[in-house]
């Protein structure tokens, strides 16, 4: 890139990147201990490797080109941006991840969308697990970004697909807070090293497949679909994140692909603008039920939804769930594949289903 030519010829540009007259200690816990890289007889900075040296956000004169380059794309109409690994952005005296001046910075950077007379969004890919607090601190204090990818979620969702058992704890909730202001981006596979693509992932069982389809949509998240999955694609026979990468396979789209249809349905329906309001700040109420069972009620401002899985490879002729908080007195089931017209009753806090399949769903609307 010619900024990073012309900064190690120490022409112009030199406090654009990070340069040292010997490695530093450094490790961001990307895997690789060697962050500093060898050029002319001095080292700089690349967090990622020495193919991509890290740009010195400490520089006033870098932070404003990078938000003219932010600008650039904004004023050709687009709504929003995705900031990609935004743990790793500037490092401070022995803390190289979640830095304060790192989250200075995208504040700084949220003002300046802020200023669109049109609303403009900012996501970020913070790749944090099983740590709710780190993650939550790239939303601020309404302050930074908009929201944040949730990757505790992913694997909950295809493990819980997987096997017989409910595997979400607690990942299945609400939005964090109120006012849309923040809210959780939720996938089941991306193209990095996260999960396999979701063919593989559960080895081409349609049930599977479109059990976790239903749990990942079925929930108030914003919901990510790497090209690919709404049709069930396998990795490629290669090796490394490549395999995650491969062409879209347009042989699979067709009227008989289940997958694709449960994606256009689930989606449909999430837009109608009785549910808007459900999937974007409707609460999470998590039921008991039996094992093999998972139940959750969505409470929304305006309509109430009960999902219900049969986890197990078994047939269940009838599951109860209790736990249900409200005067309902009856339900219609809005996606559920072939079993929509199998009865439901529903008797104070308790809802009976009949004739759950192995590995159905049911979303009703109560």
């Amino acid at each position: 890139h010619p900024w990073f030519l012309n900064s190690a010829k120490g022409t112009e540009k030199t406090d654009w990147f990070l340069w040292n007259d010997k490695t530093l200690g450094w490790n961001p816990g990307m895997g690789t201990s060697n962050t500093w890289h060898s050029n002319n007889s001095k080292y700089y900075y690349g967090a990622f490797g020495g193919s991509m040296p890290d740009l010195n956000y400490r520089n006033y004169e870098v932070r404003e080109e990078m938000k003219n380059v932010v600008r650039y794309w904004l004023n050709k109409g687009f709504d929003g941006i995705r900031v990609d690994a935004v743990r790793y952005l500037i490092e401070e005296d022995g803390v190289y991840t979640d830095t304060t001046e790192s989250h200075n910075w995208y504040k700084e950077l949220r003002d300046e969308l802020d200023k669109y007379e049109s609303p403009k969004f900012m996501v970020c890919e913070a790749w944090i697990e099983n740590n709710r607090n780190a993650l939550d601190k790239y939303f601020g204090n309404g302050e930074e970004f908009h929201m944040v990818f949730d990757f505790d979620q992913g694997r909950a969702t295809v493990n819980t697909a997987e096997n017989i058992s409910d595997k979400t704890g607690s990942t299945i909730r609400a939005n964090p807070s109120v006012a849309n202001s923040k809210v959780y981006g939720t996938f089941i596979g991306n193209h990095d090293e996260y999960l396999d693509r979701i063919g593989t992932q559960l080895h081409g069982d349609v049930k599977k497949i479109n059990l976790a389809t239903a749990l990942s949509l079925l929930r108030p998240t914003v919901p990510f679909i790497y090209y690919g999955q709404e049709i069930a694609q396998n990795n490629e026979a290669l090796s490394g994140d490549i395999r995650l990468r491969g062409p879209f396979k347009w042989d699979l789209v067709s009227d008989s692909n289940s997958t694709l249809k449960l994606n256009k349905a689930i989606l449909t329906m999430r837009k109608e603008e009785g549910f808007k309001d459900t999937f974007t700040s409707g609460n999470v109420i998590k039921l008991s039920a039996a094992s093999g069972i998972l139940a959750y009620v969505i409470d929304g401002a305006t309509e109430d939804l009960l999902c219900v899985y049969n986890l197990s490879e078994t047939s269940k002729e009838s599951v109860s769930v209790s736990g249900i908080s409200g005067n309902y007195t009856a339900a219609a089931c809005l996606i559920g594949g072939e079993d929509v017209n199998y009865p439901i009753s529903i008797n104070g806090a308790t809802a009976t289903v009949k004739r759950l399949g192995p590995k159905a769903y049911r979303c009703y609307l109560l």
